[in-house]
């Protein structure tokens, strides 16, 4: 059996591999299926799409209707592809939830999520006030995308970027990517952490 530091879990690393794969991939494929569609169903309302296509996928160049339906059809159906692989992982994994939440519980597991957060947002305001000093502004297309969600469907944004999101990213990279590099050795922790973070961050 596999120790995952609050679990046994007869398994090996890749099957942790395949879940990160698979989870992503399925994903994606119903984020195509989903988002077809709900265009599809746009479209025969009279929303004309070519202008995505026309420049060159820069959807923000396109009139604010067309911007509006394609943020919608692209954040509704991410948001479902991403709750579909969750409850897969927990379907699958169930009996495992309770001892980890236990763990999590007895061994006060939550301090450290604390210590991250304040780590988090200090470092956040270390950036700012540096950005600020420099006369400097930073964004990146992600953000930005992630702010069109949360201003034009407040409630989508927030089950997307607060719950789906982090949710899904945790099955795939620490449980998928991560426990693969880390598999029967805590030794190969900080490699499997570059590793991870690289991964993530290219993606």
């Amino acid at each position: 059996h596999n120790d995952l530091g609050f679990m046994k879990i007869g398994t090996k690393w890749l099957h942790h591999a395949l879940i990160a794969c698979i989870g992503y991939f399925a994903m994606y494929i119903l984020i195509m299926i989903i988002s077809s569609f709900m265009i599809s169903g746009y479209a025969s309302q009279g929303i004309d799409f070519t202008c995505i296509v026309e420049n060159e996928n820069f959807v923000e160049a396109c009139p604010a209707d067309v911007v509006n339906a394609y943020m919608m059809a692209s954040s509704v159906s991410q948001l479902v592809g991403e709750f579909a692989v969750i409850a897969i992982v927990i379907i699958i994994f169930a009996k495992y939830l309770k001892p980890m939440f236990k763990h999590f519980i007895e061994n006060k597991c939550y301090i450290w999520y604390l210590i991250g957060i304040g780590i988090l947002y200090g470092g956040n305001i270390i950036y700012s006030i540096i950005l600020d000093i420099l006369q400097l502004n930073s964004t990146s297309s992600n953000q930005d995308g992630v702010n069109e969600i949360i201003f034009n469907a407040p409630f989508v944004g927030f089950l997307f970027v607060v719950i789906a999101a982090p949710l899904f990213e945790e099955i795939i990279y620490r449980f998928g990517v991560f426990r693969a590099f880390t598999h029967g050795s805590k030794k190969k922790a900080i490699i499997g952490l570059v590793l991870t973070t690289i991964i993530f961050a290219g993606v």
